[in-house]
């Protein structure tokens, strides 16, 4: 029965840590994409005339450039945020866990350890 427990706290702290993940992901995305828009304004031009969908098409593409570019980011804003938001998640547990390839040790066993 412990054995079952364990693996049931596994799956909802990795199920908390993805949707933490993504939460972190998209906010760096809203941090780009303010930043692109800003960029905008300070490039404006007068040799085109503008419209309204220029501007929402213009809006549009930088969403997704700002989530691509999130994404792909690494040692960016999304993965300081999950070091330390995750730590909340794990801690009281005493876990540790992997985030981009290196181990982030915040106490006790590693997850893997639960589940042997």
């Amino acid at each position: 029965m412990m054995r079952v427990d364990a693996i049931k706290n596994v799956v909802n702290d990795n199920v908390k840590l993805e949707k933490l993940k993504k939460a972190c992901a998209d906010f760096e995305s809203l941090f780009y994409h303010e930043i692109l828009k800003t960029s905008k304004n300070t490039f404006k031009s007068n040799l085109l005339p503008q419209s309204v969908a220029d501007d929402i098409y213009k809006d549009m593409f930088y969403v997704e450039v700002s989530k691509v570019a999130a994404e792909k980011s690494e040692g960016g804003i999304k993965d300081i945020l999950f070091d330390f938001l995750s730590r909340g998640i794990l801690q009281d547990k005493g876990k540790n866990y992997q985030n981009n390839g290196k181990n982030v040790s915040v106490s006790g066993q590693f997850i893997s350890d639960l589940l042997a």
